[in-house]
């Protein structure tokens, strides 16, 4: 089954908190947990990290934003983020195909 890593980080201190992998099965199961994790451990000056998605071989398919917006990820990444996300947006049809390992036929292989 396909993973979401949800997390918490410090505004201003940018201590990581909270941080775990969590199953998702389709794009619409993805955004009711961001928004479920966003309004139980999301408050005052902590806001959402995460949104890799990983898919049953442990790759990163594609990075969920906060916002449920689903983008492809880009090539570089920073310390909290193996990959940034690119700016190719993603549809809940190519999304829901790439967690199932199943490659659209709107992305193409890098």
């Amino acid at each position: 089954m396909a993973k979401l890593r949800l997390g918490v980080i410090c505004r201003y201190q940018h201590n990581v908190e909270e941080l775990h992998w969590t199953d998702i099965s389709n794009a619409e199961d993805c955004r009711a947990k961001v928004r479920e994790w966003q309004d139980n451990e999301c408050w005052e000056n902590w806001q959402f990290m995460g949104g890799d998605v990983k898919n049953d071989a442990g790759e990163i398919v594609a990075i969920f934003s906060e916002n449920g917006r689903i983008w492809k990820p880009g090539k570089v990444g920073n310390e909290y983020y193996e990959f940034l996300g690119s700016d190719v947006e993603l549809s809940d049809a190519d999304f829901n195909a790439l967690i199932e390992k199943q490659l659209p036929r709107s992305i193409s292989k890098e």
